[in-house]
């Protein structure tokens, strides 16, 4: 059960690191359009997309984690 759901978590984070990095992509050209340069691209964005990323990251890793004391509970060593 534990590898089962990892393997979920695990797909749905290279999906979603794929889908933040076509964003950050896109937002990228465009900032890149009106700034010039990376330097110039402002704090909040580049914090709020490290804050989401570590949410997801939790949230999947506590997901695991209580998947992984239920199935010990149902199937004692």
């Amino acid at each position: 059960m534990f590898y089962v759901k990892a393997m979920i978590f695990m797909r749905f984070i290279v999906v979603y690191v794929a889908f933040l990095v076509c964003i950050a992509l896109t937002v990228l050209r465009h900032m890149l359009h009106h700034y010039q340069t990376i330097s110039s691209i402002p704090g909040w964005a580049i914090g709020l997309g490290l804050l989401g990323l570590t949410i997801i990251v939790v949230i999947g890793l506590i997901w695991i984690n209580r998947g992984t004391e239920s199935y010990e509970k149902q199937h004692p060593a």
